[in-house]
């Protein structure tokens, strides 16, 4: 990959389904611990580095869209009244 190139959402998701892949992989099968970054690398020509930060920038997006989903069902139903409150 060319130095400093934005890289295109379809990129960012191939790199995060190939992470993916290689971490179930590796949390079957003890021989690949602690090498997911390597084997995204080995598969895609994509640098470690890059690998790190679009995986790193998943989990926390991530970990935002579950609390989302989350306080979204928790504001499910019928809206609050003056009443209900006081």
């Amino acid at each position: 990959m060319a130095r400093g190139k934005r890289l295109s959402d379809d990129e960012r998701a191939m790199i995060v389904n190939a992470y993916k892949f290689f971490l179930k992989g590796r949390q079957e099968d003890g021989r690949v611990a602690g090498r997911t970054r390597e084997l995204v690398h080995q598969c895609l020509g994509t640098p470690t580095s890059t690998v790190a930060l679009i995986w790193r920038a998943y989990k926390t997006r991530e970990g935002v869209a579950t609390s989302e989903a989350q306080v979204a069902e928790e504001r499910r139903g019928r809206p609050r009244s003056y009443e209900d409150i006081a």
